[in-house]
């Protein structure tokens, strides 16, 4: 491609005017005003100040005109160093323009031309490397795409498949988004606890777990990155994080960390955060689409909140509606026990009374919810002790009493030694002063621990020992199921569980033949 080389005027201060400070005084010319400047020039050269070079290197890749018969008139070094392909792409894209900004694809990169006319028929073009915006695009289009698909939970399914399937489902489905949309392999998801401020982990990836008893809060000192992130609702990039005073050890020779806010109508339920073994890796960007798909996550593991408070709520309206509806005609079965007293039929009297208690109860369980075993006194009758269990430590870590004590009598009568304890803390202490159970059955919240922690813990004392967990309604809220079924938990009890599924489940877990 022939070319003129162009002249080039610098506009200089008056006194410096026709001084002779340039290196190559044939192409450098010194004038006094632009305007002087316009009146020498040609129309294939260029005029730039030192100003408008920095500006025009700042804005773009590179800068050429392209003159009325298609063929670079001008163009500077940077132009000139690109492949031959792409500069005459450059002059066909501008023939055929019908915008003044064009894209194409070309050489594995993305360009973008932006097009003005110049006066002498001249068109001048300005080059923009634009693959990384690009890039940052397609990774928005990636993101949405599949935080909309995590947004895809019906009705049908919370009601048909238990809640610890559909959780086990929900995180595989975030686990794989983050990998592939945003290219972390280290990262964990903790949500706020309304109740206590303390951030539960719900998803870990890669990340050294806490040690046990050890808890974040959501607050701005003394509780990490995440408990400043949840009590500030900011994202927080850290660059270092081995001269940050706010982390706290996550990832084993972590580097760098980025943590964003999972928010619900600017109301924080979480956070998020990611960790890197290299240095410089995590920057502005990834913050930006952890941003992007954390809105997505924060408003699925909301939405799942939602509906399963809602079969909560509609069982405990169906229950109380029972209760209504029972009222007369319990009234009249009383009116009957009475008559039967004063007939002389004491014993009928009695057990009428017995069976009314019975449905008073049964009716109370669905109420107030599931929190008990149902027909405990029926079944505690009939059982008897088994020899195969007669001897063996069961532990119960349960902060309901109705459960705890029912539990309790349950495998005392199938002649089970059993410790029971309202927490995990109380668990954790006797597992330091030597308890050595053969079972651990735990609830999955309690409230100074998880289900997953009394695990954790159980197993650091004794790698062999069973684990079951009990759940109200299946409901998970730290995704201790999905966690512990990694882990090898031997069974999962849904309140209000029978009688004979807990000892079923019980037998099972020690390998005694059901």
């Amino acid at each position: 491609m022939n070319r003129k080389k162009p002249s080039i005027f610098v506009v200089v201060p008056p006194a410096l005017a026709g001084g002779d400070r340039c290196d190559d005084p044939e192409l450098l010319t010194a004038v006094t005003t632009l305007a002087e400047a316009l009146k020498r020039c040609g129309p294939a050269d260029a005029i730039a100040d030192a100003g408008a070079s920095m500006l025009l290197r700042g804005l773009g890749t590179a800068a050429a005109v392209v003159g009325a018969d298609g063929t670079i008139a001008w163009s500077d070094d940077r132009f000139d160093a690109l492949p031959t392909s792409v500069q005459e792409a450059c002059c066909i894209k501008v023939a055929d323009r019908g915008s003044p900004r064009i894209r194409f694809e070309l050489e594995d990169r993305l360009w973008e031309l932006h097009v003005a006319p110049l006066e002498g028929n001249g068109i001048g073009i300005l080059l923009v490397d634009a693959t990384t915006a690009g890039e940052r695009i397609h990774r928005r289009a990636a993101i949405d795409a599949s935080g909309l698909s995590l947004l895809r939970l019906d009705r049908r399914a919370i009601a048909e498949l238990s809640v610890a399937d559909r959780l086990r489902q929900l995180e595989a489905a975030i686990r794989e988004a983050v990998h592939a949309n945003l290219d972390f392999d280290h990262f964990e998801i903790r949500l706020l606890s309304p109740d206590s401020n303390r951030l539960d982990l719900v998803i870990s990836e890669s990340l050294s777990p806490m040690r046990i008893g050890e808890v974040l809060y959501a607050e701005e000192t003394g509780n990490g990155i995440s408990g400043w992130v949840a009590a500030t609702g900011r994202p927080y990039l850290c660059l270092d994080v081995r001269t940050d005073p706010l982390y706290r050890e996550g990832l084993d020779e972590a580097c760098t960390s980025l943590t964003i806010p999972l928010k619900v109508n600017e109301r924080v339920i979480g956070v998020f955060n990611i960790e890197c073994d290299t240095l410089g890796v995590l920057d502005e960007v990834d913050l930006e689409m952890a941003i992007r798909f954390g809105e997505y996550v924060a408003s699925v593991l909301h939405l799942l909140d939602l509906l399963v408070v809602e079969r909560i709520t509609t069982s405990e309206q169906t229950g109380r509606r029972l209760a209504e509806s029972m009222e007369t005609p319990l009234n009249d079965l009383e009116a009957l026990a009475a008559a039967l007293d004063s007939s002389g039929h004491d014993q009928r009297a009695a057990e009428l009374r017995a069976t009314m208690d019975n449905i008073r109860k049964g009716i109370e369980q669905c109420a107030s919810g599931p929190r008990s075993v149902i027909d405990a006194e029926q079944e505690l009758r009939t059982l008897e002790a088994d020899e195969m269990l007669i001897g063996r430590t069961v532990a119960i870590v349960e902060d309901e009493p109705r459960i705890r004590d029912e539990v309790t009598r349950i495998l005392g009568q199938l002649g089970c030694r059993v410790a029971s304890f309202p927490g995990g803390q109380a668990f954790f202490n006797q597992l330091n002063r030597g308890l050595e159970p053969d079972l651990v059955i735990s609830d999955i919240r309690l409230g100074d621990a998880s289900g997953y922690e009394v695990l954790t813990a159980a197993r650091d004392a004794n790698a062999d020992v069973p684990v079951l967990l009990m759940t109200g309604f299946g409901y998970d809220p730290n995704h201790t199921i999905v966690r512990a079924s990694a882990e090898g938990v031997q069974g999962v009890l849904l309140k209000p569980f029978r009688v004979g599924q807990l000892v079923d489940a019980v037998r099972g877990a020690l390998g005694v033949k059901v």
